[in-house]
């Protein structure tokens, strides 16, 4: 649920009718039982007058039983504003229920939310606080002599084990140096019943939490305020260097406590403990704060984590207004409470963590899997968490869960670009004892990363997992995309286009959306995409502006939601510039600007219009480039284009080739590649050559038995002029491996026939045929075990079956063996 302060409450109402009806209907998102989750208002709709009283009358049809409370947030624009409601039921509170309303000029133009209807529950609990605690620890085992204290919230709470049946509840946190205080118990009010169970903390890892005895550790001192100086430290940090930040004298000593900010920062150490209540300062007799000293108990890790949060407050703080975790409106910001080396076995100190119920931050020491557990993304990850905790609610568990630990990880990523730098986008790498990273968020898959991630929603990866940090690889994912840009096919098939729009307008859009309540009581990714769609529409003024397209372009590429055909910017105009061109970008977003400018200003020249110039007689390729720019984005475009007459190269068999051989008998196949827009091709052997040719556009063939080198030509035309480039191909004997490759093209079978099958020395080691297309090999015969097993067909031949593979062009890679001298002979294949 969203923690945050309330100004005024809103009665449910009956359900009644409009007066007038709207003069055309929002795009509307429902759930399965119909209940509207979010409604989209374009300049068109007559509804985007409409009041909060008004919509949750009409729309969603409270009852009279339903009251929502608005939360006091900081507006963070004057011309759009964000309300966020919390759903009370019988003045109890529906957890992770409410209603955000999102206005442009004072008009709605996004209502968003999850409302639970509630019929006819009694809000009056059965049991105490007090037994509720008892049911709780006497189903975890946990002796009352155990706990120190605890706290029990009642609340409504849709129970998933009962079909999402809503029922009143008490949310029960026990405070016990006990191996099962791991969890978080929800207890029927009713009757005492334990209906489901939390983690006690959101993770950086999978771990699960685990609670043991820890030893006697001394109270610490009051963190209240003093009227000593603050003072400025020294730190030699694990994995940062050498910092300053700010501690507090505390005569004679210095301890990690910072009040110079608006929210109190207090750094604690634990000493393997788990009783919050017995946490310990950390201490340093001079305020430089040496490795010497600290580092041999692991307590230097206190220094990053210290020094880290401090970085993070002031950028939040200094480029977003934001003051901690929850952002008042008015006062200070919650204090920010992080917990060093806490606990004493492998899983507490293997990990990291925010507890929602207790608000603080704890970091474990290291184990197996990890070294300290602090280095600037492990910081900001777990900090993301205070800061979804605060200001959306989303829980730990299931699709919220993975949104959870996504956003955690971008927060990760976006606080080392900001702070540190280094490899942003892979999570942990610092801290890994054998992986290179804990996860990466730009190839999810990579090879030896800890936690491998479905970048795809749908996949099969994705539907199989139920971890939740598997499937947080799509919003992670997403995020890299839209801050690098990329193509190509996802996990679903589908091909995708991003232009990347940088670093500083993900972490706008995410701080728009975070604390502008666009993510609050989202249940769904569908949800998640309109929420963030229309953070950015609020961040930019517009429909459909550069941020806009691009971020429904990334939500695309990972397959959720889709974009039209025309969405996307693209530069038209010729694929030659003889002697000049004009070019102009179709799809250009709503209020954007267009900055031409070429790869190459002395190939050539494009003024402010778009007419691109060949500068003299320059002749090769160039790049176009477009920068398209609005107030909130700016991204980058290009079209490959030729100027000049064609300037062309060769590839003979596939591969890259000036002058070579090729065996005696051997029909090559030449094609012309590089950038060459030429209209026109002709080709010819040159006086005194042998051999055949036939060329057709840009390809040809070629077969000579004589021992010969052959000059070939071709003339490539265009509008600008013609070139004449050439290759020479010699023709040798190819003694050893002789063999024939019949027919070709083909269409069932390829047929390899060789000279000399009565010996292995003779003989190739392998066979392996290419697919052009994919470049991937599709078939794999070994030469060497049909040799020894005798099994030629005729004595001399190998049948490589192709009647499944796609027709079009392959390529036969004839290998000799290891011993051998000769070289991997190549024959393309077609198939027909």
């Amino acid at each position: 649920m969203k923690k945050t302060s309330m100004i005024f409450l809103l009665l449910g109402m009956p359900a009644l009718v409009f007066a007038q009806q709207p003069e055309t209907l929002p795009t509307v998102l429902r759930d399965k039982k119909g209940v509207v989750q979010a409604m989209e208002f374009s300049e068109s709709d007559g509804s985007k007058g409409i009041t909060e009283k008004e919509f949750m009358r009409d729309y969603l049809k409270v009852s009279a039983d339903d009251a929502f409370v608005k939360a006091n947030d900081k507006q963070r624009s004057t011309e759009f504003t964000d309300d966020h409601f919390d759903q009370f039921y019988k003045s109890v509170k529906v957890e992770g229920a409410g209603y955000n309303f999102h206005y442009k000029n004072g008009k709605l133009f996004y209502a968003h939310g999850h409302y639970v209807k509630i019929d006819n529950l009694d809000a009056v609990p059965s049991l105490t606080p007090e037994k509720a605690k008892s049911q709780f620890a006497a189903y975890k085992n946990i002796p009352e002599n155990d706990i120190s204290k605890f706290t029990a919230e009642l609340l409504f709470r849709q129970i998933a084990s009962r079909d999402s049946a809503s029922c009143l509840i008490y949310k029960v946190l026990l405070y016990a140096n006990n191996a099962a205080n791991n969890e978080v118990g929800i207890v029927d009010a009713k009757t005492g019943a334990i209906l489901d169970t939390e983690p006690l903390f959101l993770h950086a890892a999978s771990h699960s939490a685990r609670v043991t005895n820890g030893s006697a550790i001394k109270p610490a001192a009051s963190s209240g305020k003093s009227f000593l100086p603050p003072a400025t430290g020294t730190f030699a940090t694990r994995y940062s260097g050498s910092r300053t930040a700010a501690t507090f004298n505390d005569q004679p000593n210095f301890r990690l406590l910072d009040q110079t900010r608006a929210s109190v920062i207090h750094t604690w150490n634990m000493q393997g403990g788990y009783d919050f209540s017995f946490r310990a300062e950390l201490i340093d007799n001079d305020n430089t704060w040496t490795a010497a000293e600290h580092s041999p108990t692991e307590n230097d890790m206190a220094l990053d984590v210290h020094w880290v949060l401090q970085q993070i407050f002031d950028r939040m703080n200094n480029f977003h207004s934001v003051n901690s975790f929850n952002d008042p409106a008015v006062g200070a910001g919650f204090p920010i409470d992080a917990h060093i080396r806490y606990g004493n076995t492998v899983n507490d100190q293997d990990n990291a963590g925010w507890s929602p119920t207790a608000n603080l931050l704890v970091f474990g020491d290291g184990a197996v899997i990890f070294r300290p557990v602090a280095s600037v993304d492990a910081v900001a990850h777990e900090y993301g968490h205070g800061m979804t905790d605060f200001q959306i609610g989303w829980s730990g568990t299931g699709d919220q869960g993975a949104f959870n630990e996504g956003l955690s990880d971008i927060w990760g990523a976006i606080m080392q670009h900001r702070i540190t730098g280094g490899n942003v986008w892979q999570i942990g790498e610092q801290i890994m004892v054998n992986n290179p990273c804990l996860r990466d968020l730009q190839n999810t898959n990579s090879l030896n990363v800890h936690q491998p991630m479905a970048d795809t929603y749908g996949t099969a990866q994705y539907n199989s997992a139920s971890n939740i940090y598997v499937r947080s690889g799509v919003f992670s994912h997403w995020a890299y995309l839209l801050a690098n840009g990329g193509s190509g096919t996802n996990g679903m098939g589908g091909t995708y286009n991003v232009y990347g729009i940088g670093m500083d307008q993900l972490e706008n859009l995410i701080v728009r959306a975070v604390f502008g309540n666009f993510l609050d009581n989202t249940t769904t990714y569908a949800q998640v995409r309109t929420g963030m769609i229309n953070a950015a529409r609020a961040q930019c003024g517009n429909q459909n502006g550069v941020l806009v397209r691009q971020v429904i372009n990334a939500w695309a590429a990972v397959n959720v939601g889709t974009v039209g055909t025309d969405w996307q910017p693209i530069i038209a105009g010729p694929d030659i510039i003889c002697p000049n061109a004009t070019y102009t970008v179709t799809n250009l977003p709503e209020g954007a600007s267009i900055t031409w400018s070429t790869s190459s200003a002395s190939a050539a020249t494009i003024t402010g219009g778009g007419v691109a110039t060949r500068n003299g007689s320059y002749n090769g390729p160039v790049t176009i480039r477009a920068v398209i720019a609005d107030e909130c984005g700016t991204i980058m475009i290009t079209k490959a284009v030729n100027v000049g007459k064609p300037v062309i190269s060769f590839k003979v068999d596939g591969q890259p080739f000036t002058n070579g051989q090729i065996c005696a008998g051997h029909l090559a196949f030449i094609d012309v590649v590089g950038h060459d827009p030429a209209n026109s091709y002709s080709w010819s052997l040159q006086s005194g050559s042998s051999g055949s040719l036939s060329g057709s556009g840009p390809s040809a063939s070629f077969q000579n038995y004589s021992m010969a080198c052959s000059a070939i030509s071709v003339a490539a035309s265009n509008f600008c002029g013609t070139t004449n480039t050439g290759l020479t191909i010699c023709t040798r004997e190819c003694s050893g491996m002789a063999f024939k490759v019949f027919p070709n093209p083909a269409s069932d079978f390829v047929t390899v026939q060789f000279e000399h099958p009565e010996s292995l020395d003779a003989m190739p080691e392998e066979l392996v045929l290419y697919s052009e297309k994919s470049g991937n090999a599709v078939r794999s015969v070994s030469v060497r075990e049909v040799f020894e097993r005798k099994a030629f067909k005729d004595g001399n031949k190998m049948e490589i079956n192709v009647k499944d593979l796609p027709r079009g062009t392959y390529y036969l890679h004839v290998i000799p063996g290891k011993a051998s001298s000769q070289k991997t002979e190549r024959i393309r294949i077609l198939l027909e």
